[in-house]
């Protein structure tokens, strides 16, 4: 059977379908508007979200920035111009030289550690030893040197370190300051002697002009010094690179005192023999530029003196730090064993306990056993 409705009917040749098309507009401008709806509509739709997709976490809300002390402002410009006044003009060679190294490692090492080089707030009001150092350094250069720019700079640097309580105290008093973080002290005092190191290879060690580090044994010293000065900053400040100081960089740190002390040694002993041979210190000769190695030693040998002190005392700080780790992994050893102590008596105890208790209920399972026992016979000799 088909069904009628699906039938095409011919009308005949008297009819003819005819579609009128739209007549569009000459000009852009008389195009006809959208609806309203059409605005609302987006151009691309985001996939619907599926219940695997994980929400995407909202950053977390920064924290303000922490007031900054006007003391520490003060502190840190001051020494911004010592460091700025030592690496400027101190004259031709001279004595100077000496506080020149001194104002240096001083005004470095405090700007890295309680200065604008902070990590970290550390505190407002510390020991003005360094900025006394520095002051004295650029007042003792300045008269050797015939009032230079370079050690006036650190002079008037020095003075406002030392100013700098007095200059932002009264601002200080009306703020809200973070708390202070207290540094590493070995790691710190190390960075302060290997600054004493780095100013001592950076003076001339003879007339020609030559550093500490213009030589092949000089260069691989001085190379291993700036490492340990990063070392000690990342350590006395608890870094994230830490792991690679101690792991990595260990060898180095051990190794570098002895080379630092023994650079510093054979600067010393080399003025003191001529290069004839058969000499005692022939071969001292032969490791450093040639030229002016008898000159005045005030002026030539500040550079070696402050290498080798340095080198004592890093041979000291060495020495010191493996002490107070060894002290400490003994102290982390008796902890653990005494925790495990602890832990065994606890667990001992546990255990007695249960056992009291296992044996307090035995005799009650055993009389209920036998009273069961003893129905059932009742039971059957009624039978």
């Amino acid at each position: 059977m088909t069904n009628p409705e699906d039938e095409i009917l011919d009308l005949g040749a008297d009819f003819e379908v005819v579609e009128e098309l739209p007549e569009l507009p000459d000009s852009a401008e008389e195009l006809p508007e959208l609806p309203e709806m059409a605005e609302e509509i987006p151009l691309s739709q985001e996939p619907a979200k599926t219940s695997t997709q994980k929400p995407t976490p909202k950053p977390a809300p920064t924290a303000a920035p922490a007031e900054i002390s006007s003391a520490l402002a003060w502190r840190g410009f001051g020494f911004v111009l010592a460091i700025g006044g030592v690496l400027s003009s101190w004259g031709d060679p001279s004595p100077a030289g000496f506080f020149r190294a001194i104002a240096f490692a001083a005004a470095s090492w405090r700007f890295l550690t309680n200065g604008l080089g902070s990590v970290q707030p550390t505190r407002v009001n510390g020991k003005p030893i360094s900025a006394a150092l520095v002051t004295i350094s650029g007042l003792a250069g300045s008269i050797m040197s015939g009032f230079e720019i370079g050690p006036l700079m650190t002079l008037v640097g020095g003075a406002v370190a030392i100013m700098s309580p007095v200059l932002g105290g009264k601002k200080d008093k009306k703020r809200t300051l973070p708390p202070a973080k207290e540094l590493d002290s070995q790691f710190s005092l190390s960075l302060a002697v290997y600054l004493l190191a780095l100013g001592g290879m950076l003076l001339p060690w003879c007339g020609s002009g030559q550093s500490g580090a213009d030589s092949a044994l000089g260069a691989i010293v001085m190379v291993c010094i700036l490492a340990t000065v990063w070392s000690s900053w990342v350590g006395a400040w608890k870094l994230w690179t830490v792991p690679l100081v101690t792991g990595r960089l260990g060898l180095l740190i051990f190794l570098t005192p002895m080379e630092t002390f023994i650079l510093g040694l054979m600067g010393l002993l080399r003025p003191l023999q001529g290069a004839e041979e058969g000499k005692l210190f022939a071969m001292l000769h032969g490791a450093w530029p040639s030229g002016g190695v008898e000159e005045s030693f005030l002026v030539y040998g500040a550079g070696p003196l402050l290498t080798f002190v340095a080198g004592l005392l890093s041979l000291f700080v060495l020495v010191r730090s493996a002490k107070s780790a060894v002290a400490m992994a003994k102290d982390k050893k008796t902890a653990q064993v005494q925790a495990r102590k602890a832990s065994r008596a606890s667990r001992s105890g546990k255990s007695k306990v249960k056992s009291k208790d296992t044996g307090k209920e035995k005799p009650k399972r055993k009389a209920k056993q036998a009273g069961s026992r003893r129905g059932s016979r009742r039971k059957t000799s009624k039978e």
